[in-house]
Formats: C-alpha cells, structure tokens, sequence
C-alpha cells in the first residue's frame, strides 16, 4: 500500500469503518510510515474536535462577531489592571469554545469532500487549534486555584511544537508557581522537549529555585532519565547544603554516582 492508498483510508481507519484486510494493509504500511503516522495523529484530533462540535455550523455573523471580540479583547489586554485578569481568563475560554466549534465544522466540510489538497489545509486547521489552546492554558495559568493551574500546564502535552512564549511560561512556572504541585506538573510537562538545550539548561537552573524536597527530588530524577552529567554540579551542592532534607541528599548522592 502506497502513502495515497493509506491516505484516502484514514479516515475509516481513525473511525474503525475499515474491513479486516484493509485494516491488515494500513497498520503495514503505518509501522513504516511516519509520514502516515502523524496525519493519523492530525485526524483523529480533529474528528474529536468535530465531534465535540456536534458538527453545527456557525454562522458568518457568529464568524465575525467572534473575531471582533477577540480583538479588541486583545488589545485591552496590555491596558487592563491585574483585578480585571478574571474576565480575561473566562473570555478566552468562551472564544476558545466558539473558535473550536467553527474550526471543527471547517474541518468536518473538508473530511467529508475528500480530495488530495485537504491534507494540508487539514494541517492549518490543527495549527489553529494548537493556537487557541496555548491561549486558554495561558489564562488558566492565572488562576488562583492550584488544581485549575495543574490542568492548565497538563495541556502543553497535547502539543507537538508549543510556541516559545508557552516554553518560557512554564519555566517560569516551575520556579514561581506558589503551589509546589504545580512545580512538579510543570517538570512533567517539560520533559517532553527536554531535547531542546534551552531548556535543559534552565531546568538545571531550576535547582536553585527549589526549596520543596518533592520538587527538588524529581527535577534530580529528570536529571538522571535524561543522564544530564552538567547537573553533577547542582546534586552536589545539594549534598553539601546543611539546610536540605536528608532524602533529597540521599536522592542526590545516588543520582550523582549515575552521572559522574
């Protein structure tokens, strides 16, 4: 089976409509296929998001109201006072709602008209959504509940190339966020680019930002996973340290045997 064959099946697969030999056939060819692999990737998502939608079509006035909102929403942003953050945060999840509804329907037109150029306009449509969802975990960001702040950070895991300006928001979350649960969500979330070297270097300065021995022991166990032997430095100043916790010392000197 050839990446045409595959793609003009893909959406029976993602909705199991396919019979059992051209399901044999896909799978074959997807273990070889990152190409293939990550469209499936794209429609699925995008099918749950028409599915969330329920698939009703939004008007050209909802189309352009929207848009005029969020506009001018934004450029009161840089003016607004921090006790006006709460109507920030509740608009951008009500446009986040309408935007995905116009964006689900948008791509339940171009699922079910098929045709060759649809895979590309497919992926605009994604990129739209990664976009409205980075906007919503900013806001959920500044909340005051710890748990809504976790959920936020919990949404960077569904995005494939996250903007600079997310990467930075959650560094900055895992070395200010009051809540150290939301520290140790934000090292979780992390991890997934650690590949970046921006960002390994700034979670090896995390250490000394980290006085929680749940958070300081897990950025030590992320040091180790990723055999980050620059960290070396940072465990031992943790053992020499006489105000920490004998486990996060323990944790350290188990650590640093790994990367020395």
């Amino acid at each position: 089976m050839k990446c045409k064959e595959c793609q003009e099946l893909m959406v029976g697969y993602a909705q199991e409509e396919l019979n059992a030999q051209e399901k044999e056939q896909y799978e074959i060819h997807l273990q070889n296929c990152n190409d293939c692999q990550s469209k499936l990737r794209e429609t699925k998502e995008l099918l749950n998001i028409i599915d969330l939608s329920s698939a009703v079509e939004p008007s050209s006035a909802l189309r352009s109201e929207f848009m005029d909102s969020l506009n001018i929403e934004k450029s009161r942003i840089g003016a607004q006072k921090v006790r006006e953050v709460n109507f920030s945060k509740n608009f951008y999840r009500i446009a986040a709602a309408v935007a995905l509804l116009i964006i689900g329907y948008s791509a339940g037109t171009l699922i079910s008209h098929g045709g060759d150029t649809d895979t590309n306009e497919l992926s605009e449509l994604k990129k739209e959504v990664q976009s409205m969802k980075q906007m919503v975990m900013m806001s959920m960001l500044r909340d005051e509940s710890a748990s809504e702040r976790i959920q936020a950070v919990n949404y960077v895991e569904g995005f494939d190339e996250p903007s600079e300006e997310v990467i930075e928001t959650l560094l900055r979350t895992l070395n200010e966020d009051e809540s150290p649960n939301v520290r140790r969500a934000a090292i979780n979330a992390l991890e997934k680019f650690a590949y970046d070297e921006h960002v390994r270097l700034m979670l090896i300065r995390s250490f000394e930002f980290q006085t929680d021995p749940v958070v300081q022991i897990t950025l030590i166990d992320l040091m180790v996973d990723l055999e980050e032997k620059r960290a070396a430095k940072k465990f031992q100043q943790l053992i020499d340290q006489e105000d920490i916790e004998k486990i996060v010392k323990n944790q350290a000197e188990i650590g640093l045997q790994f990367l020395i």
